[in-house]
């Protein structure tokens, strides 16, 4: 995942097979969700661990790339 949508959409315009669509996720603070800063040669990239079920739920927005 990535912290910004704009960063979200640089990744995804340089990678087209990630697919066509961005999904802004908004994990509610009282879960147990782990996020944790990652490749940093990827500015705001985070691997996240989680129910992927919760995870799927809390999609709250689908935007074209």
């Amino acid at each position: 995942m990535f912290a910004t949508e704009a960063q979200a959409r640089r990744r995804a315009r340089q990678w087209p097979a990630l697919g066509a669509y961005i999904a802004r996720v908004e994990i509610p603070l009282d879960e147990s969700v782990q996020v944790e800063r990652s490749l940093r040669n990827s500015p705001g990239h985070h691997t996240v661990w989680g129910d992927a079920a919760a995870l799927l739920a809390w999609v709250t927005q689908l935007v074209p790339v």
